[in-house]
């Protein structure tokens, strides 16, 4: 398992709380079943099971869906809540009070959570600041598409947390977080794993009791609309904006057997300044870097109208489902995978084209970099193939923007292929400059 990059937040353990196995004795907890248009809470051992008549043993449950209450309605198996609309995540909350067990007695408490997709990943830390519950949250995928998951406490991760996977088919496993409070589970993000979490809470003194506490996580990606989940993929993009300073760096361009070599200046308003040589290599960088510039997102995350749908029932793809956004103008398909927005598919200027995002990279808040990618142009009327063009970025941490370190594009057509090349280095941001002087 690849480990997390480390992003600015305080990791480590509480002072005071102890991290312990899962014991492997028979034990209930308290679950999250997120539907669409219903919410089920239920307290049973596997995530998937409703144990008959301990539905009236949580009756004290509080729950929120994206922070609003729900009316939690009490039944004989379960609490159960409707839904006037789609939820990102679902949060249960349940003190159940003091119990003995080979003579010791403890206090139980549980936190439980559904999401219908992904947290982000500085969000979910930075909302849990000051609050005592211990929390599992899905805050994105790892490069193959597998669920990341988040152990957090009081705003901070808890690392080296076992935390117990239960499939639903096959026997349960434990992992362990890294130094970030980060784990991956495979499976969750398909809604086939449920995760736990047991805290530890040392009695402060012999007349107080032992908590215990655990934290649950299921996700629910079906119950996912159209608009959540490009939402929550544009989220998830890693952008420059806003308050955008600009950077400068050098370039080395490799092209048609040329070799050039220049200085690049983007301003604040994302204008492209290279300075090279006039010519065809110039056009193709200056386009290249504007596209580049553009895709960062100056002014933050795209803001979308409302209004999406699917464009099929296709939920087995391996680049997830496939959107219409509404009314564009250019016939825009989205493919979304977990957050990571892997097709584009667009009819712009009388070319259709679909662009395939072949890998990414994470920064150090966990937010997507296009790693590999390729885009393939076809004549919309006779459904021809014009050209492929395969892209190769790689990127590099200069205050608190990634930019680029390479931009390659590969460019395939009938009977002939070609590689250009844009190289960075010596970035200089202006704002870091500024303080500089």
């Amino acid at each position: 398992m690849k480990p997390h990059q480390s992003f600015a937040l305080r990791a480590g353990l509480a002072v005071g709380i102890a991290l312990v196995l899962i014991p492997t004795a028979r034990a209930h907890y308290v679950w999250v079943h997120l539907k669409s248009g219903a919410v089920r809470v239920l307290l049973s051992e596997h995530p998937r099971d409703e144990a008959p008549g301990l539905g009236t043993k949580i009756a004290a449950t509080t729950a929120t869906a994206d922070g609003s209450p729900l009316t939690l309605q009490k039944g004989d198996d379960a609490l159960t809540a409707p839904l006037a609309e789609a939820a990102r995540c679902v949060e249960a909350d349940c003190d159940y009070g003091t119990i003995e067990r080979q003579g010791q007695r403890y206090r139980l408490i549980y936190h439980a959570a559904a999401q219908a997709i992904p947290a982000d990943l500085a969000e979910a830390v930075s909302a849990s600041a000051g609050d005592t519950t211990p929390r599992l949250l899905w805050v994105g995928c790892d490069e193959s598409g597998a669920a990341r998951v988040l152990a957090v406490r009081g705003g901070t991760p808890l690392a080296g947390a076992t935390v117990k996977l239960i499939p639903d088919d096959g026997p349960a496993q434990e992992c362990v977080t890294d130094e970030h409070g980060l784990v991956t589970v495979p499976g969750l993000e398909r809604g086939e794993v449920g995760a736990l979490l047991r805290v530890v809470d040392p009695a402060a003194s012999d007349s107080e009791l032992q908590a215990r506490r655990y934290a649950s996580l299921t996700a629910a990606p079906e119950t996912a609309t159209a608009d959540l989940l490009l939402e929550r993929a544009h989220e998830a993009r890693a952008n420059w904006g806003p308050g955008f300073p600009g950077f400068s760096a050098d370039v080395a361009i490799q092209s048609d057997g040329e070799d050039l070599r220049g200085r690049l200046v983007v301003a604040a308003d994302g204008s492209v300044d290279l300075q090279i040589p006039e010519g065809p290599t110039r056009d193709w960088a200056t386009r290249q870097l504007r596209s580049l510039v553009m895709h960062r997102g100056l002014n933050g995350p795209t803001v979308l109208s409302p209004g999406a749908s699917f464009a099929d029932d296709d939920q087995a793809h391996p680049y997830g489902r496939l959107i219409q956004l509404p009314n564009d103008g250019m016939g825009s398909l989205y493919r979304i995978d977990g957050d990571v927005i892997r097709e584009v598919h667009r009819t712009h200027r009388g070319r259709k084209f679909i662009n395939r995002v072949l890998s990414v990279t994470r920064n150090a808040e966990g937010k997507v970099l296009p790693g590999a990618y390729s885009v393939a142009y076809w004549d919309p009327a006779t459904g021809a193939l014009d050209r492929v063009e395969t892209f190769q970025n790689r990127w590099t941490r200069v205050g608190r923007l990634d930019l680029p370190v390479e931009h390659t594009q590969v460019t395939v057509t009938d009977g002939n292929s070609t590689v250009h090349r844009i190289l960075f280095s010596n970035h200089a941001v202006a704002a870091i400059e500024a303080a500089a002087r």
